[in-house]
């Protein structure tokens, strides 16, 4: 899985409404998923992810009439 922190980012973005507990933003990603891992200094100091599959570049129609999500996060892409 490739990971890459972002705290830096959001400190610079955002300043002082970020959480002081917040030590680390990573966007993780994998062939089949993106992922985005947060972790805070204070108990129980386990991470907190929240799967960023629901983000879609739209809809397409195939052939057959069904639609189906075009994937925004691309897996083959680096991050």
């Amino acid at each position: 899985m490739q990971k890459l922190e972002l705290l830096a980012q959001f400190i610079k973005l955002y300043g002082d409404k970020i959480n002081p507990n917040l030590i680390s933003i990573k966007y993780c990603q994998t062939q089949e998923t993106a992922l985005m891992e947060m972790f805070f200094s204070t108990p129980p100091q386990l991470p907190v992810i929240t799967n960023l599959n629901f983000i879609t570049g739209g809809i397409e129609t195939d052939e057959d009439g069904i639609e189906k999500n075009l994937p925004y996060l691309d897996p083959d892409a680096d991050i």
